[in-house]
């Protein structure tokens, strides 16, 4: 069900899209804090989103870093489309403390697993050493940010100590890759 209301305070119209009546009581809080303060419903909004997000992100205010991009933002849908793009991950993961939309931090995170696990599934064999470690890089650095942002606790202490268990793995793994790299290098 669509909804319009007007903000007394606003020449503007907002749209609400909800599904059942529940939410009356929702727009009506917003019209009357919007009405009481002086700004827009759409305002109110953004501040309640805000507060809702800090309350579920266990990382203190105060320890939140730079504001992260995603890559995936600066896409120009304009721009030729290659058939790799449908297995891009991002090259880049936010840092533990980076000011980030969690639930974005989700959606991206959940696209590059499942994207990792087709390439690794159907793919393995034909991807290059720097294809490899960019994945193994990718879920690694995940792994890392939801070690401290994920909402629940046991699986950020469960995330933090598989981290930890595997440091002599990728050591090791480091320093093979390393070692092949210098090989190919020197061929």
């Amino acid at each position: 069900m669509m909804k319009m209301t007007k903000d007394p305070n606003d020449h503007r119209v907002t749209i609400f899209w909800y599904g059942d009546d529940d939410d009356d009581e929702w727009i009506r809080l917003h019209l009357a804090a919007a009405h009481s303060t002086g700004l827009t419903v759409f305002e109110v909004a953004k501040i309640a989103e805000a507060i809702v997000a800090a309350e579920r992100d266990p990382l203190p205010p105060e320890e939140l870093g730079e504001p992260f991009r995603f890559f995936a933002d600066d896409w120009d849908p304009s721009q030729p489309f290659d058939v790799a793009d449908l297995w891009y991950i991002n090259p880049v993961v936010p840092p533990p403390n980076a000011r980030v939309d969690l639930d974005r931090a989700m959606a991206e995170f959940k696209k590059d697993v499942e994207r990792c696990k087709r390439l690794l599934e159907h793919h393995a064999s034909e991807l290059s050493l720097e294809w490899l470690s960019a994945i193994h890089r990718n879920l690694l650095n995940w792994s890392r940010f939801w070690a401290v942002r994920h909402s629940d606790p046991a699986m950020r202490a469960r995330l933090a100590r598989e981290i930890e268990d595997s440091q002599p793995e990728r050591t090791e793994m480091a320093a093979l890759t390393e070692k092949l790299i210098r090989r190919a290098q020197c061929q």
